[in-house]
């Protein structure tokens, strides 16, 4: 069977099944637009823990041969008796399909492979009555996918609308403004254009070298690419 890549924030990365090829299968029943089934494979979790994933490795990047990107928590991973990659198909014509995730945009057919990634988090603070960090995981149920080219070429990328996200945090009454920090500045952004425009999205960009936060519009348009922190003023 082809080689499955087990990689990123990891001590031990191998190729699955050349390396771990023993490890059990299992039987567990998956529900996917509201239809449940029985799928064979083997658990997430026994996969990712050959690996060794670091202590602060938050979530495991499944990325599809068509190029679909998505993620499972950790949480679910070590959790989640379920959440199988199953085998289709013999020798080398096997590929290989992920099922049982509590997000069916995780239910990701014909994988190509599987990258452990360490902390995601992006610090939102400043004038907010709940500040707390920006968690994808957290925010899996709102996000929507969108084309937008942070500068390697347009991609589909999954966010969530960073009024939702601000709102959950509760800005101050006085509060004006959105600052975008990044690498090459800051992006200000009024609060209430944010707040009354569901277009304007936080996405996460996934790849197995890093992890990058970008706040755009759904038609593609950047407002900060590579945001480090958003505060509120």
């Amino acid at each position: 069977p082809p080689a499955l890549p087990i990689a990123g924030a990891v001590a031990a990365p191998y190729a699955y099944p050349e390396e771990h090829g023993d490890l059990a299968t299992v039987t567990a029943a998956g529900i996917t637009r509201q239809v449940s089934e029985r799928y064979t494979g083997i658990p997430l979790r026994d996969l990712i823990a050959a690996a060794q994933p670091d202590p602060d490795a938050s979530k495991v990047l499944i990325q599809g041969i068509d190029g679909y990107t998505f993620f499972v928590s950790m949480e679910e991973v070590q959790n989640n008796g379920g959440l199988l990659l199953v085998p289709q198909g013999r020798s080398e014509d096997t590929t290989y399909d992920i099922t049982g995730a509590e997000s069916n945009k995780a239910w990701v057919r014909g994988v190509a492979s599987l990258t452990v990634i360490g902390a995601t988090r992006l610090p939102i603070t400043g004038a907010l009555s709940k500040p707390a960090p920006f968690d994808p995981t957290d925010w899996q149920a709102k996000m929507d996918s969108y084309t937008v080219d942070i500068g390697d070429g347009a991609r589909k990328l999954q966010g969530a609308p960073l009024s939702a996200v601000l709102a959950a945090l509760e800005p101050a009454a006085g509060a004006t403004t959105v600052m975008l920090a990044s690498a090459e500045g800051q992006t200000e952004v009024p609060l209430a254009e944010v707040m009354a425009d569901n277009d304007i999205r936080l996405f996460t960009v996934f790849t197995p070298e890093w992890v990058r936060f970008v706040v755009a519009r759904t038609d593609g348009s950047i407002l900060s690419n590579g945001v480090t922190e958003i505060q509120v003023q």
